[in-house]
């Protein structure tokens, strides 16, 4: 199988000739551009606000150094890190210096080298011979033991210097021991990601996990951590498999394919898969891995963070997760310091960035808080108290390591990363808020003794809920059974009922889950036990007032020449955000959905992808939301949609038209509309056995699409939940769901709901 990266020979350049130009600059001594975050994917920088002029200062300047690749494959590391530090000093030279001094940042190239790491410390040492007051050194600790090693010459005697050493970010598995009080470490080591994202498949539960990683030390030393930290958990990894690691000539001379690999992980059918490698074996695998439709959740290490994977996946990035020991920058930097560094660097910051900024405020900051310029002062009184950084406060264990380090969780949305979350290392695992709400038993009930709960998907859109709900109602107080529900999204909870870890799934959603849902069906793993409710329409939508206009409302019609998806390509900057200049959205629910995958599959086939952004908006409530707000300000907006929803109900939408439904277009790359949906209704294999007489009932619940889109309507105008809105349709329909129980059931559920 030929990866879709080859397709793309001049993309894999990019990178190399952004470090290439940045070099030409700096020897003119211009600012390096950030390859991390090009102009092409990167939001808009906020409007720069005005800024004081720089106070006058007395004395020699106070220097900081700044270290690091600033060419080679990790240039934007470099480049990024040294442009933070310049925002970093500009910013605080405007509040006022450093006790009267000016602040002056100078960056050196170690190219990533352990010999050019050491040659920085010599010139270093030699400027500070012939006057220059360095006052500290921000240095990006490496994976290579050599560059680790160059910190710990800046505080030997021998090199002459007195000053603060910071390493505020790593991609050194583990940190280097030094023995001396003047050097601190911001951020968490790189190896200890292995056990957050363990965590993580945890707390969203799930359980059966695939490793990949590369086969050299990061890779396999990484793939250790992870299976030590599962041994402990409530997961399994039930497969680890070594990849060779690649270069990009490789790429383009189309000598590199995982397709063997990724052949065997499709059939171990995980939840889940941890990937550790670099930005280009995560270019051709995970493109290889969702050519062939893999439905399972992806974390990526650190390392494999990079545009350059986004730009090669296209919307099928979506959705997909990054394991950081930094934060986004939108996320650590206020908009207003984000507009200084657009306005100063002239682009917006990248990953790095916050590196370079926190490392520069820490040196500052420790000598303002201890009230001299002298290095030692100001490193006792920084691991005694905390500092005020970009990053937050932070404290010092006695090695010079940050308390309570974070692994920070970036998510691709709108390809853009965007921070998702965070978890302090060495945390306790925390349940899903959701899960663990949506969990709890619905009824004060008496349980018939023995009977072990019913567990159903808790499937993240309203009428998958509320189907939920009447069931959960009757069950409990008709048959004596406990119930909860597993909140998530359509495959992840499709794997847990073919495990066992759910037993009822009411709305398995076709064409949708057609492969997975074959598969487990052949296997025996799964039950249909009928319809809930057949010939549901799906597909892409806009407000009617979009191509029509609404007099009565005084909007034009925007684009009356939309009617199909062919038109999109025409009306692009219709739909744009100003996050995402020049690209369309279209506004999608969770990339857990197996609709989801459909629609960027389309988007591709349609020749859109590079056009219109596939927006994560996580789930149903919060894409009808995005629709809402839209419609309701007579905003243009592009969304996927489907029936039954509380949407379709309330607002005129417009469906644009697609070829035909043909099967034969359809299995080969979803050129063509959806075909109607039959939702079906499923139970894990093992539930008929268990409990025969709950899939008798089951089997019998059905409703029509236009019944359920009415009953979300008056759900979202009553503001009820789902279980709220069960329980007031049992009520008001007891004609309907008193037939598809027994006599004796039926009276049970009724003194219940009279209660």
């Amino acid at each position: 199988m030929v990866s879709a990266f080859r397709s793309h020979p001049a993309r894999i350049f990019i990178p190399y000739l952004l470090a290439i130009v940045a070099l030409l600059m700096v020897s003119c001594g211009g600012n390096e551009p950030s390859a991390q975050s090009p102009a092409q994917t990167s939001p808009a920088a906020p409007e720069p606000t005005p800024t004081a002029e720089l106070p006058t200062f007395t004395g020699k300047p106070a220097v900081i150094y700044v270290v690091g690749p600033l060419s080679g494959e990790n240039a934007q590391v470099g480049q990024a890190q040294a442009a933070g530090a310049r925002v970093a000093a500009d910013q605080l030279n405007r509040a006022g210096g450093l006790l009267g001094r000016e602040i002056v940042v100078k960056s050196l190239n170690d190219h990533g080298e352990p010999e050019a790491a050491l040659a920085a410390v010599n010139k270093i040492a030699d400027a500070a011979r012939a006057g220059e007051d360095v006052i500290g050194v921000v240095v990006h600790e490496g994976s290579d033991p050599g560059l680790e090693g160059a910190a710990q010459v800046y505080l030997n005697a021998q090199s002459g210097l007195d000053l603060l050493v910071v390493l505020p970010s790593s991609s050194a598995l583990a940190p280097a021991a030094v023995d001396d009080q003047r050097l601190f470490r911001l951020s968490a080591p790189s190896l200890s990601q292995a056990r957050e994202v363990a965590m993580v498949f945890q707390e969203q539960n799930l359980h059966g996990v695939v490793v990949v990683h590369t086969a050299d030390s990061y890779g396999r030393k990484l793939a250790d951590e992870f299976s030590k930290a599962v041994e402990s958990l409530d997961i399994e990894t039930i497969a680890t498999f070594e990849i060779p690691s690649v270069t990009s000539f490789e790429i383009l001379s189309e000598a590199v394919s995982y397709s063997e690999t990724i052949a065997q992980i499709n059939k171990l059918n995980p939840t889940a898969l941890f990937f550790v490698a670099g930005p280009d074996e995560s270019a051709v695998f995970l493109s290889e891995l969702f050519g062939l439709e893999f439905q399972g959740s992806i974390i990526g290490s650190g390392k494999s963070l990079a545009y350059t994977v986004v730009d090669e996946l296209g919307c099928q990035s979506e959705g997909i997760k990054f394991a950081s020991v930094l934060p986004e920058p939108a996320a650590a930097m206020s908009p207003e310091h984000i507009a200084a560094y657009a306005d100063l660097e002239g682009q917006t910051p990248g990953r790095y960035s916050v590196a370079g900024d926190s490392g520069v405020e820490f040196i500052v900051r420790s000598y303002l808080d201890s009230g001299v310029l002298e290095a030692g002062a100001a490193a006792s009184h920084a691991r005694q108290t905390a500092t005020s950084t970009i990053i937050g406060d932070i404290a010092f264990d006695t090695s010079g390591q940050v308390l309570r380090p974070k692994i920070h969780f970036l998510q691709v949305q709108g390809r853009l990363f965007k921070e998702s979350f965070a978890r302090e290392v060495g945390a306790p695992a925390q349940a899903n808020e959701e899960s663990a709400k949506d969990s709890l038993t619905m009824l004060n009930l008496n349980f018939a003794p023995g009977k072990d709960p019913i567990v159903f998907a808790g499937l993240n859109w309203n009428s998958a809920q509320f189907a939920n709900g009447i069931a959960r109602v009757i069950i409990e107080a008709g048959y004596g059974y406990p119930t909860n529900s597993r909140y998530g999204a359509s495959v992840p909870l499709f794997r847990n009922l073919e495990s066992g870890q759910v037993h009822v799934y009411m709305e398995g959603w076709l064409p949708n889950l057609q492969v997975i849902y074959g598969n487990a069906l052949a296997e025996n793993q799964i039950e249909d036990i009928g319809l809930f409710f057949g010939d549901a329409v799906q597909g892409w939508f806009v407000p009617r007032y979009v191509v029509d206009g609404d007099a009565d409302r005084g909007i034009e019609a925007a684009a009356p020449g939309l009617k199909s998806v062919s038109d999109l390509a025409d009306h692009r900057r219709l739909f744009v955000s100003a996050e995402r200049p020049g690209i369309g959205e279209f506004v999608d629910g969770s990339s857990g959905w197996g609709s989801y995958k459909i629609n960027c599959t389309k988007l591709k086939t349609y020749r859109l992808d590079d056009k219109y952004a596939q927006i994560t908006t996580g789930s149903g409530s919060a894409l009808f939301e995005r629709l809402s707000s839209a419609y309701e300000n007579g905003e243009p907006v592009l969304v996927y949609m489907w029936e039954p929803t509380w949407p379709i109900a309330r607002f005129d939408l417009v469906q644009l038209s697609e070829p035909e439904y043909a099967p034969e277009i359809w299995e080969r790359n979803k050129g063509v509309a959806y075909p109607k949906s039959q939702i079906r209704k499923l139970v894990h294999r093992d539930l008929r056995q268990n409990a025969p007489e709950l899939v008798e009932f089951l089997s019998k619940i059905t409703l029509s699409p236009a019944e359920i889109s009415q009953v979300l309507l008056a759900m979202k105008e009553q503001e009820q939940n789902p279980e709220e809105a069960a329980k007031s349709w049992l009520r008001q329909n007891e004609a309907t769901w008193s037939s598809w129980v027994p006599g004796e059931v039926a009276t049970k559920v009724k003194q219940t709901l009279e209660v």
